[in-house]
């Protein structure tokens, strides 16, 4: 068992203890549990790049202890828009979505 990092989009940190098996699948379901955000609207991202098998295990993924995994929201339709800045800078996009 080790600890991980988890950073929501808001800037939101906790820690996340986790195994070599767990699935993507079930570090899902703990962040519904922590954050209440379900599964679906979920996506995670490690190292620039978004863990897209649910099924995959950490270990499958190169995920070890003290690592950072970003969660962002999935937008409507399932599509999850990530940009991952190698600089130790924040940007906010706030995006706007309206019925015309």
């Amino acid at each position: 068992m080790f600890i991980i990092k988890i950073v929501t989009i808001t800037g939101k940190e906790f820690e996340l203890d986790i195994e070599n098996s767990d699935t993507v699948e079930k570090i899902k379901e703990r962040l519904e549990e922590k954050e209440g955000i379900p599964p679906a609207q979920q996506c995670i991202i490690y190292s620039g790049k978004q863990l897209k098998d649910d099924k995959k295990t950490v270990k499958d993924y190169g995920i070890k202890s003290g690592v950072v995994l970003h969660l962002v929201l999935a937008l409507r339709g399932g599509n999850c828009t990530y940009t991952y800045l190698s600089t130790l800078i924040t940007i906010k996009i706030l995006i706007v979505l309206s019925s015309l």
